[in-house]
This record gives structure tokens, sequence and C-alpha cells, in this order.
């Protein structure tokens, strides 16, 4: 049988309530009875002896201070006196004069003092089959009934009190959880909860975390299934090419001249880096991506850029420089990798900086990191675009995409960021882009 959380929680909260008011109940009408007893002991025991202490002044003896005492049912309090050995002095029915009164009894007792002087103890003695020296008299029954029906009161108050605060704490500390159950089962369906308000408190946290996780969930699912469509669109191409050439060829229509073989081996040639770039991002996911680094001097790997695409640039009209910083250290990188970084990033700005246009390749330290840029004065990249241009398959510009697999900086993030560093891009429309990878030294 399911039980609901709140039954759970508000039938802790009345278990512990009544529990502590049985505890609190049963000591403190103990304590009460036992304080009230004593109580009246030393009220009583103040009483007689001060007319015991005006009967030994008056007589200068304690002789036939008591009338004969049975103390029984319904008779008044009895009393011995003794003196400070324990010795009855003046006796009764149950100790006699001359015996010793035992270490308990002489507890309940009071000095008897007559001109600063100690003439005896007045004794008070139990009631026969009473726990109570000398009992209660009706009057004090009545008053600890009215203390025990208070105390009573109290208690049927505080089991209430506590149901009804179970139920609105019930109500406060679970609501994070209904919305986190409903925040999971929107996550089944493919949506997400947006989160208004959350406590702030630990379940608040959970909460906020479940949210933000089911929207990168949803967005890395969004992103798979385009990233699906994107391959199976990228493959499709350069495969419906090659088949539609061969099968020509086969049948005869189509003869292979060289121009047609250059066509085939170029689709040949995409799908192979296609493949590559799939390989690459996989091996980064599962942090299997394999880095060879060596201490390497910056410079070195911006001027090796700079020779791979300074004939490109030169037709184009583009001016391509490098700027190093005199005290630029030497940092560890496979340079291979960043040299594939470094190509992917200058080949871009070659795409979208007009002629008449400057790309510029710098390198400066800090104590802890090594920062290298590719900055060019081209087109630029709209504020829309700017957050998504790291994700897979992602094209800014879908009519001068080409045979560009939309790859290229998801790759370039993830060999940044598996050297341990990070990748930044900063835009201006019509004035040029900025990309700065950032390594520990």
């Amino acid at each position: 049988m399911r039980i609901s959380l709140v039954w759970k929680v508000m039938g802790a909260f009345i278990l512990v309530s009544v529990l502590s008011v049985l505890s609190v109940g049963f000591f403190a009408r103990y304590v009460t009875t036992q304080q009230f007893g004593q109580f009246q002991d030393q009220q009583i025991l103040s009483n007689y002896a001060t007319i015991l202490q005006d009967y030994y002044s008056q007589h200068h003896t304690f002789a036939g201070v008591f009338p004969e005492q049975r103390n029984g049912p319904g008779q008044g309090p009895a009393f011995v006196i003794a003196g400070p050995d324990g010795k009855v002095i003046v006796g009764n029915n149950r100790f006699r004069s001359g015996e010793v009164l035992p270490g308990d009894i002489q507890k309940r007792s009071v000095e008897l003092q007559v001109d600063n002087q100690v003439v005896g103890e007045l004794v008070l003695l139990p009631r026969n089959n009473d726990p109570r020296p000398n009992g209660l008299g009706p009057r004090e029954r009545e008053v600890l009934s009215q203390i025990s029906a208070a105390i009573l009161y109290a208690m049927l108050a505080t089991v209430v009190g506590s149901v009804v605060l179970g139920a609105i704490l019930s109500g406060v500390l679970l609501r994070p959880v209904r919305k986190l159950s409903e925040a999971i089962q929107l996550m089944r369906s493919g949506q997400t909860l947006p989160v208004a308000s959350a406590p702030r408190d630990e379940l608040g946290d959970v909460l906020i975390a479940f949210s933000d996780m089911s929207h990168e969930v949803n967005h890395a699912n969004q992103l798979r299934k385009q990233m699906t469509a994107d391959i199976a669109h990228d493959l499709q191409t350069p495969l419906t090419v090659l088949r539609g050439y061969l099968e020509a060829m086969q049948e005869g229509t189509l003869k292979p001249t060289p121009e047609r073989l250059k066509t085939l081996h170029q689709e040949a040639r995409h799908l192979s880096d296609l493949v590559a770039d799939l390989r690459t991002l996989s091996l980064a996911d599962a942090g299997e991506l394999q880095l060879q680094k060596i201490a390497l001097d910056p410079a070195e790997l911006l001027q090796e850029a700079q020779n791979t695409f300074f004939h490109l640039a030169q037709t184009a009209g583009v001016e391509l420089r490098t700027e190093v910083d005199a005290t630029l250290q030497s940092t560890p990188m496979d340079p291979t990798r960043m040299m594939q970084v470094l190509k992917n990033l200058v080949g871009n700005a070659l795409k979208y900086t007009p002629a008449g246009g400057r790309i510029t390749l710098a390198a400066h330290s800090t104590p802890t990191t090594t920062v290298l840029s590719v900055q060019d004065t081209g087109a630029g990249i709209s504020s829309d675009s700017l957050p998504l241009i790291f994700e897979r398959f992602y094209r800014a510009d879908e009519s001068r995409s080409g045979h560009n697999s939309g790859l290229g900086l998801a790759i370039c993030k993830s060999i940044v960021q598996a050297h341990g560093g990070s990748i930044e891009v900063q835009s201006t429309v019509g004035k040029g882009t900025t990309f700065s990878l950032s390594l520990p030294v």
C-alpha cells in the first residue's frame, strides 16, 4: 500500500509530540506531587515545631506533649521527638522511647530550638500503606487533580497543535519534492519545468539543480537529433554524387575523365574528413583524445600557421601577420592538435575577411597562462549566432558553408579543453571577430 510522504511527515510529528507530551506530563505530575507533598510536610512540621518549642519553654520537658498516637486511617499526623543521635525521646506506639530511628525517617524532620539551643528534632512519620509521608488530604488531592487536568489539557493542545503544524510544515517542506516529481514527469516527455521560485534551502538547491539539468538534457537531446539529421545530410550529398558518377560510368553513360575522377576524389575526401572529425569529437567526449604534449614556443606555432596560409591570404588580398609578446613563455601543448585548431580558425577568418582586410595572429603570456588569438577585420558574427558557434553542425552562414561540416569550431573547443584551457570569442558585425585560446603554462 502506497503511503503519501505527507502522511509520513505528519505521523512523525504526531508520534514525536505524543511521546514528548506523555513523558513531560508524567514527570510533571510526578514532580508536582512530590514537591506538593514536601511543601505540605514542611508546613506541618513548622506549625507543630512552634507549638512544641512553646511547650518546652514553659515546662522544660517534652513529657506529656503528645496524646496517644495510633497513626491509623483517618488519624492526624504522627510524630516522635528524637535527639541528635537519632534516639527517640518522646515516642508512640510505633517507636518507643530509647529506640533508634531508621535513617530514611530522620530525613523528614525539623530541629527544635529554645533560646538558640537545639533541644531535639521533630520527626514526621509516614502513614501506613501510603508512599507519601503523611499522605494528602482531600483539599490537597483536589488541587493535584486540577493540576493533572491542566497538564492533560496542555498535552491534548500540544498534540492538536503538532497535527496542524505537521500539516502546514509538510506542505511547505514537500512542495519542492512535488515540483521535482512534476519536473521528472515532464522530463520523460521531453519537456522542462521552469523554476519561478524555490526555497532557499537544500531542497530548493536540488530543485534548481534538477531544473538546470533537465534544460541541459533537453538541449542535448535537441542537439543530438539535429546532429543526426546533419550527419545524414552531410553523408547523403557526397554519397549521392559518388553513386551517380559510378553508376553512370559503370553503365557507360559517362567516361572516367580526369575531371570526373577529381570530383569523385574530392567527395571521397570530404567523407573521410567528416568521419575523422566525428571520431575526434567522440574521443574528446569520452576523454580519450590522445595528446602528445611538448614544451613549445607559441611563436613558432603562429609562424607555421602564417606560412601555411600566406599564399592563400596574398591571393585573397588579405594581410596576414603575427604579433608576439617579448615575454612569451614556452607552453606544453600538442603541436599537431594545436595547429589543427589554428588552421581551422585562420581558414574561417580568410573566408569571411574581404580583400584589403587583415588577420592578426597574436600571443602573450601571463604568470599562469599563455593566450593565443586570431583576430580578423571581416564581416563579424551576429549576437544571435555568437552563443551557438561552438555547437556541432552549427553554420552561421548556410549559403557560404560549402563542404564545411559545421564541426570545426566544436573540434577546436574540444582540443583546447583537452589541453586544460578555454576558448572564447568576441565579435562585432561589420568590424571583425577575435578568437582567444587560453592554455595553462
